[in-house]
């Protein structure tokens, strides 16, 4: 050991844990389980369709906390994520809304939603 009661050679390394769900936050579900509910505020929802297909993008409120985004193909969600910090939202938002014009230079439609 060296003065600073470490032995010599020591390097700095720090050793933390990361816990994560069992379950997995995206892939495909079905509609039975909606993350965002039908009393949570939507924020922002935008579907569009394409030859017999569907793209839906959904935030809102989540219900413990937060916002969620919820993207789904064909009635299937095949992401959603809770996030806690808006500038993450923003960002997010950023990004679909990018999809959604890159979707209608593809040929893809908006169509009008009665009930998000």
């Amino acid at each position: 050991m060296r003065g600073g009661g470490r032995p010599s050679g020591a390097k700095d390394h720090a050793i933390y844990t990361v816990f994560t769900s069992h379950r997995p936050q995206l892939g495909v579900q079905d509609r039975e389980q909606p993350f965002i509910t039908p009393r949570n505020a939507i924020m922002y929802t935008t579907e569009l369709s394409h030859e017999g297909h569907s793209r839906r993008f959904i935030l809102g409120e989540a219900p413990l906390g937060g916002w969620e985004l919820r993207v789904e193909e064909d009635q299937a969600v095949v992401s959603r994520v809770r996030y806690t910090d808006w500038h993450r939202v923003e960002r997010a938002l950023g990004v679909v809304e990018r999809r959604v014009s890159e979707l209608e230079a593809g040929g893809w439609r908006v169509e009008t939603i009665t009930n998000p």
